[in-house]
């Protein structure tokens, strides 16, 4: 149980969720409550009196997340944002007043995570630790989503303030920078399950690193001899050992029930373009662009799930579709092009190459480049 705090208190850090240690408390609980730290205190404790829980996270955030989360939260009860982990996973997320194990637990018995108007992130997991990691993480992401998308429709419907525009510089200036260059990706083709396994690993590894997924989600393929080496399910992509299953495309096997659910999604690419491997990540500003659509409250479609038009992002294709063989298998092998990528309406980006995963990540981030600058002069911003 120590082990297994230790290491979300770390990924929180290494992720820049949070900044400082003595700001995270993350709980677990096996015939008593273990907790590092103070932060928190007792309140913490009596929380998992109140639901049946098994894991818990409460962090103030990296001081670019908190500011964002306070500013969103400072007059609601809950907060919605529309990109594809929230429909899905969160659902919506409570604002809590105060510091009270009342209003914690009412709020968590509901919802996997919330925040507080301080800008605090609090989640739960009812079977593990890690389950709470994940919800806390999704929510500092979808929030930091959400909040670019309202400047943005707020600066089109002309109603933005002057303390708006000041607080929307502020973020800008503390925007993280994008990453650089490979990480020393292995250079293809690969020749054998276990350097596939290996250099799976490592792409995995490197797109958690550079900050192109958050939490566990996004996935990861290698195909070679009739075979998609995909990862699982759930598993974190900087932790794929063990984790990642062999599906022959031809379907002649049923071990891929454990594989991703987007499995679907990557044969068909590999069918359509010829390309060995496939990264899936979830970098943020690919997200927001996507979800910058002209028609934006004027569309009466459901877009994320079958959008009418054919967009792009400066030529990169911006797809719709639900994850699944009715969704995203039908929706991105049809636009994607070998040794290049896509945007997913709301959910993010794959991109493609035909040896190694070295031309798939420098995509990814060339894309989230582009996604960032054009997402900024959307909001009124060179």
């Amino acid at each position: 149980m120590i082990r297994q705090i230790k290491k979300f208190e770390t990924k929180l850090i290494d992720q820049r969720l949070a900044e400082h240690r003595g700001l995270i408390a993350v709980c677990g609980y096996d015939d008593r409550v273990i907790k590092n730290g103070q932060f928190g205190g007792e309140i913490l404790e009596s929380v998992f009196d109140s639901i049946n829980i098994l894991g818990l996270v409460y962090f103030m955030p990296h001081p670019l997340y908190q500011g964002i989360i306070e500013h969103m939260a400072k007059s609601v009860s809950v907060l919605s944002p529309q990109d594809c982990e929230t429909r899905t996973f969160l659902h919506d997320i409570p604002v809590i007043e105060n510091f009270e194990p009342e209003l914690i637990a009412k709020a968590l018995s509901r919802r996997s995570g919330a925040v507080f108007r301080s800008g605090a992130v609090i989640a739960q997991g009812t079977v593990t630790i890690e389950q709470a990691f994940i919800a806390a993480s999704s929510v500092v992401h979808a929030l930091f989503i959400n909040y670019f998308i309202e400047y943005w429709r707020k600066r089109r419907a002309g109603r933005l303030t002057t303390s708006d525009r000041n607080h929307f510089e502020h973020v800008l200036e503390g925007l993280f920078s994008l990453p650089e260059g490979n990480f020393s990706l292995g250079r293809g083709p690969f020749d054998s399950e276990s350097v596939i396994l290996k250099e799976m690993a490592r792409a995995g590894k490197a797109i958690v690193d550079a900050g192109l997924v958050d939490s566990f989600f996004g996935n990861i393929s290698y195909t070679a001899e009739g075979i998609c080496y995909i990862s699982e399910t759930g598993s974190s992509l900087d932790e794929l050992k063990g984790a990642i299953v062999p599906v022959p495309i031809n379907g002649s096997s049923s071990v891929g029930l454990t594989a991703s659910s987007e499995l679907g999604a990557h044969i068909g690419v590999v069918e359509k373009t010829g390309c060995s491997s496939i990264l899936h990540g979830h970098p943020k500003f690919s997200v927001i662009a996507s979800m910058m659509c002209e028609e934006d409250g004027i569309c009466q479609h459901d877009c994320y799930k079958n959008c009418p038009k054919l967009r792009d992002l400066e030529g990169i294709p911006i797809v719709s579709g639900e994850i699944g063989a009715g969704g995203l298998a039908k929706t991105l092998p049809a636009r994607i092009e070998k040794d290049s990528g896509a945007i997913v309406y709301g959910h993010g980006v794959f991109t493609t190459g035909t040896s190694d995963f070295r031309k798939p990540f420098d995509k990814m981030i060339e894309i989230e480049r582009t996604a960032r600058e054009f997402a900024i002069r959307q909001c009124g911003m060179v």
